[in-house]
């Protein structure tokens, strides 16, 4: 094993000698001056203790694969590239294209029906020449759809 070395340096202070007063006191009544003069000393503990520990390392090394996403990224790679047809489905699955022309088509014909269907329900018109639902409109139309269902619903529900 590797021995620890301490090294003691002595440096020479702009203050070496000391002195400090204080007055006491004493149950009498009187005061007790004291005067007290001597070396002042500092210490100051510094210094590197190092040693190799297998532990660390591999605390370190398992630290950073799990951080840097290493395995994340084997398992997808393994999924994408080394299961044959598998691989084939699940890069279908992860790897998604997107196409701007038919997502904004597909918008577009999504806001075409659902305003078609609005205009088609739509029963009452406002002043400032929008339209809305009513409430009676609602209920037939519900009431409509929902004859079929028999005697499953009564008039309130």
């Amino acid at each position: 094993g590797q021995k620890s070395v301490c090294h003691l340096s002595v440096r020479r202070s702009s203050t070496v000698w000391t002195r400090h007063q204080r007055g006491d006191f004493l149950p009498d009544g009187s005061l007790r001056r004291r005067e007290f003069n001597g070396l002042r000393l500092r210490f100051e503990a510094t210094g590197r203790h190092r040693r190799f520990s297998l532990e660390k390392l591999a605390n370190t090394v398992a630290t950073l694969v799990v951080l840097s996403r290493f395995p994340r990224s084997l398992v997808m790679f393994v999924c994408i590239y080394m299961l044959g047809h598998l691989s084939a489905v699940y890069s279908q699955v992860l790897v998604q294209t997107f196409n701007l022309r038919e997502f904004m088509g597909g918008l577009s014909l999504r806001l075409l029906v659902a305003n078609t269907a609005f205009l088609e329900l739509m029963d009452t018109s406002l002043t400032e020449g929008g339209g809305v639902i009513s409430s009676c409109r609602m209920r037939e139309m519900l009431g409509a759809i929902l004859k079929k269902r028999g005697n499953v619903l009564d008039e309130k529900e």
